[in-house]
């Protein structure tokens, strides 16, 4: 399951990386339209909520050392 991750969040995240470069005007719009929202946490939670539960999910072994 964590190689199905890594497959899935890599390229997620190097797009992700390699749009904030390019187009970093276009996301700081984004925040600051956002953050001018009553409902700016709600909608970071609930956008980081699946990726969260995911990774979670994905790791089968914890180990307390």
């Amino acid at each position: 399951m964590e190689a199905v991750i890594q497959e899935i969040f890599s390229p997620v995240w190097l797009i992700l990386g390699i749009s904030r470069a390019v187009h970093s005007r276009l996301w700081l719009d984004l925040i600051a339209e956002v953050r001018k929202s009553r409902f700016a946490g709600f909608f970071m939670g609930v956008s980081a909520l699946p990726v969260g539960l995911l990774l979670i999910v994905g790791h089968n072994q914890w180990v307390l050392d």
